[in-house]
């Protein structure tokens, strides 16, 4: 399976998640913020710094086909988080969980994920996260 990178955005300053992002680019030697596209206006900078929350998508589809980012909830209440760091405190290796609780309760976000259902993320639906 190839994997797919695409991003999403989160800009706290409007409220609202743009899904076409590209993150990573370079303007005359210095870092862009991300930018999305906007129908009718081409590419342009979101804020960025501490007003966008940028969030990476797991390449993998719920039950229902739709795309997993980092920050969704499933219907249990359960964040998908990405862990950057071995902890062999709790046994995790790096890669893609579900957690709650401060991963109080955890488990690995598996390929098979057919059995997984989103139901919000946390930026648009905090609520439902059982933090």
């Amino acid at each position: 399976m190839n994997r797919v990178f695409k991003f999403r955005a989160w800009e706290t300053t409007e409220n609202k998640m743009y899904y076409q992002v590209r993150v990573g680019g370079v303007f005359d030697g210095e870092p862009t913020a991300p930018t999305t596209y906007i129908k009718g206006k081409g590419w342009v900078n979101l804020i960025g710094g501490d007003y966008t929350k940028v969030m990476e998508y797991t390449g993998l589809k719920d039950c229902n086909e739709k795309e997993i980012y980092e920050g969704d909830i499933d219907k249990y209440g359960y964040v998908v988080t990405y862990v950057a760091d071995i902890n062999e405190s709790l046994g995790m290796n790096c890669g893609w969980y579900l957690q709650r609780n401060d991963f109080e309760s955890w488990s690995p976000l598996e390929c098979d994920s057919n059995e997984i259902e989103i139901i919000g993320n946390i930026f648009e639906t905090p609520r439902l996260a059982k933090l």
